[in-house]
């Protein structure tokens, strides 16, 4: 199965995304195999940008 960033990025999904939205409301914040992280909920972004602490030293 892809990871979900493969799924964002996947031009099949395009033709109908809800699925890949419902999986994204479901699990709103999903680590990738290569340790990386997809947030994908608005008001989660707005506070990881305002702040980074929580992931602060991931990197």
């Amino acid at each position: 199965m892809a990871t979900v960033f493969e799924q964002i990025l996947d031009y099949a999904n395009r033709a109908d995304p809800y699925p890949l939205y419902r999986q994204l409301r479901t699990t709103p914040v999903v680590r990738e195999a290569d340790g990386s992280y997809v947030v994908s909920r608005y008001r989660d972004i707005v506070a990881l940008l305002h702040d980074p602490g929580p992931v602060r030293g991931m990197w």
